[in-house]
């Protein structure tokens, strides 16, 4: 992933997560980069799941 800064000022946290298309075994590359506090991040992250989860029933 290009190395530029994504946060920005106002931003207390960014995440990003890309992946690649499947190859043939069904293997995927994922990549996931944040900005700011780790704790946050992962706060993020996992009310981001809840939300999909929602949505998924």
């Amino acid at each position: 992933m290009n190395e530029q800064k994504i946060l920005k000022e106002e931003q207390a946290c960014c995440i990003v997560i890309t992946c690649g298309q499947p190859s043939e075994d069904g293997k995927m590359a994922v990549e996931l980069t944040y900005e700011g506090d780790p704790m946050l991040a992962s706060f993020l992250l996992e009310n981001a799941q809840g939300l999909i989860n929602q949505e998924e029933d």
